[in-house]
């Protein structure tokens, strides 16, 4: 019961340390929230994770690429941090991160 009890504070902080958050209504986020963004990381839009949601962030590849990067450390530090194996690899390496087909060890 410790365990599961330290996986959920430590969860936790990643996620207040992300500052993942519903996109807020803002002047901002209306532009993003029309391209279909639901969610920010440190203030920042996920994009919609589908060839038409990426449409609508062209001119924008740096601020994607950084959210990506973000989403990237997120999941890996999440899964390691549950003690959970995804059934991908994820390379952190900030805004050139990249998902690959193999399993990461624990």
């Amino acid at each position: 019961r410790s365990l599961a009890s330290l996986r959920r504070r430590l969860i936790r902080k990643l996620l207040r340390t992300y500052r993942v958050a519903p996109l807020s209504p803002s002047p901002t986020a209306s532009s993003a929230a029309a391209a279909g963004a639901a969610w920010q990381l440190l203030g920042r839009p996920v994009p919609p994770l589908t060839a038409g949601g990426l449409f609508h962030c062209l001119g924008k590849e740096a601020e994607v690429a950084t959210v990506l990067g973000y989403i990237a450390h997120l999941t890996a530090m999440a899964a390691r941090y549950a003690g959970v194996r995804l059934p991908f690899a994820v390379h952190f390496a900030a805004s050139t991160s990249a998902i690959a087909r193999a399993r990461l060890p624990l």
